[in-house]
């Protein structure tokens, strides 16, 4: 291509203007944001059209002036996955670019869409003239190859990662001082001492303990991730056979976000990055490239608030022009009618059985089950076992010796009478079986299409049922802590609601419960956008059919010298 590419002084402030807009060129000079675009090159797409094949060599690199794009990739089954949904201000292609390997993925336009490339060679001068440019595209790079090998199953369908960052080196490299020093403390022991056969078994145990030591540390560096999707900022944080949660906050509840740096952090350019919602912040701390996080983060909230605002108004502009003829009116979809003998009847609360014996085995130890859209947890049954082990132990000592007592091992005690001690065992701790169980089972947290429902009750005693909407929803965090939760995979959801805290304790799977409440939450934030939205347009429809009517008297009065009503 041609060095500089020509354009109008209005093109080229609408082009500057769009650069401004991507974290990429934050902090850039205007002449400098120019001289880019000077070297972008217009390419247009129909809808369908496919602008690169998964395994062609690249020849450029893209940004999105307008439109929609899809990245997709085929597995090894030949199935097409989608990696990435794409829109105005984004951009794609610097994968192959970097890494100097044929395309990963295939894309396509979605929509009518126009792209501004970068050559080969423009890309290049780019990375060469801008370093700082460079190194977050390589970040960015490195965040899509975490993404590839370890997939995150709570990301929903139509969600898509634009950025994933870790901890500084800095701060796994601070951590593996000490195991290094007490490996070389050893390796001396071990080369000094290695006929001795104490100090060669602790010189060898040191060395052990200290590779198992610089392992845990690096596991721990490398568990941490910091995330920017289309949605939402998320922080994953596990310390290994300890702790894992995750934190996050959807782009549309955020209310700041703000990078905190120590002189140290700025001298080695680390540094925390806050985001600050209604009810708190979340510090994702020690952060590598903070400001550049910080920028992609506000990109992606900005965008979220205006494209709210342009359906909103598209959505207004059709329903006008429908209002005055000028469109045809949208005819709603018809929707099959259900088929009522196969529905069963469910309410937003704990359904209530007719039978006490139905009640007490209705969904004998799940977890988790959906009853027409209401999903309904209850604490993992590790919970249940740890209140009834002591009994569970002495009726499994007294089957063992009944198994030794058929078999000929014991001869003390008949037979009879272990089976007996067994029976009575059970007999007798029969209502404590039963009310351990009816606690544990009616102990309930739901989540409906509307609301977050906490239900608590006390067998034969105390009933509470806590509910908030879920709209009301600021933050959602889950964290796993102790041996026991991580290999067990349960845990506690905090779910921050206005002034006040609901807690889902004991929850098995609390990633996938968070990544329920994710989805319910912001599928209700988008009813009420519509609804509110619905609201404003008709009253805006109503002002419009005032003022026809008006015009309508005031040519009426053109014609006739006088209007319908005084003519009356």
């Amino acid at each position: 291509m041609s060095e500089h590419v020509r354009r109008s002084r209005s093109e080229q402030q609408q082009i500057r203007e769009l650069l401004k807009q991507i974290h990429l060129f934050q902090g850039l000079e205007e002449d400098d944001l120019d001289r880019i675009a000077a070297r972008l090159v217009d390419k247009k797409f129909r809808t369908g059209e496919r602008i690169f094949q998964e395994g062609d060599y690249p020849d450029g690199w893209y940004i999105i002036k307008s439109g929609k794009v899809r990245i997709v990739r085929e597995t090894r089954e030949g199935e097409q996955v989608v990696v990435a949904m794409l829109v105005e201000g984004d951009y794609f292609g610097e994968v192959a670019l970097i890494k100097g390997q044929a395309r990963t993925g295939s894309a396509f336009a979605l929509a009518p869409t126009v792209l501004l490339e970068l050559d080969n060679e423009g890309f290049r001068w780019l990375i060469d003239e801008f370093p700082e440019i460079g190194k977050e595209l390589l970040t960015i790079v490195k965040g899509y190859q975490i993404a590839r090998k370890r997939p995150f199953h709570w990301l929903g369908e139509d969600e898509s990662i634009h950025l994933v960052a870790q901890k500084h080196v800095l701060l796994l490299v601070y951590s593996l001082v000490s195991p290094l020093f007490l490996a070389f403390i050893s390796l001396i022991v071990l080369a000094l001492f290695f006929q001795n056969g104490l100090l060669r078994f602790i010189g060898g145990s040191g060395l052990l303990a200290a590779v198992a030591w610089g392992w845990w540390n690096w596991v721990d560096w490398a568990n941490d991730y910091y995330i920017v999707t289309d949605k939402r900022v998320v922080w994953l944080e596990k310390v290994i056979f300890l702790y894992d949660s995750r934190r996050e906050a959807s782009l549309d509840t955020i209310l700041s976000v703000n990078v905190a740096t120590s002189q140290v952090q700025r001298i080695f350019g680390y540094g925390d990055v806050i985001v600050r919602t209604y009810t708190g912040s979340i510090t994702m701390r020690n952060m590598g490239r903070p400001e550049q996080f910080r920028a992609a983060i506000e990109q992606y909230w900005r965008r979220v608030r205006v494209s709210t605002q342009q359906a909103q108004a598209a959505e207004m502009e059709r329903i006008v022009r429908e209002r005055l003829g000028l469109e045809e009116k949208k005819k709603p979809r018809p929707q099959p009618a259900p088929d009522t003998e196969d529905v069963p009847t469910v309410s937003r609360a704990r359904p209530r059985q007719a039978f006490f014996l139905s009640r007490l085995f209705s969904d004998l130890l799940k977890v988790r089950y959906e009853r027409e859209g209401v999903i309904t947890y209850r604490k993992h049954w590790y919970l249940l076992f740890r209140r009834i082990w002591p009994l569970l132990v002495v009726l499994g000592i007294n089957f063992v010796l009944i198994l030794l007592r058929i078999f000929g091992a014991i001869e003390f005690i008949s037979l009879s009478s272990l089976v007996s001690v067994f029976f009575w065992i059970i007999v007798f701790s029969l209502p404590f079986w039963v009310y351990q169980y009816l606690d544990w089972r009616d102990d309930l947290y739901q989540v409906t299409d509307r609301d977050l429902i906490d239900y608590d009750r006390k067998p034969l005693g105390r009933e509470e049922r806590i509910t908030a909407p879920l709209e009301n929803i600021l933050s959602i965090e889950h964290e796993r802590k102790g041996i026991i939760s991580l290999l067990l995979n349960f845990g506690t959801v905090i779910i921050n609601v206005g002034d006040r805290q609901f807690d889902f304790e004991g929850v098995a799977n609390p990633a996938e419960v968070q990544h329920d409440l994710f989805e319910r939450y912001y599928a209700r934030r988008k009813q009420i956008e519509q609804e509110e939205a619905e609201r404003e347009r008709e009253r805006v429809l109503e002002w419009i059919d005032v003022y026809h009517r008006n015009i309508k008297d005031f040519l009426a009065t053109d014609d006739t010298g006088e209007s319908e009503i005084e003519a009356e």
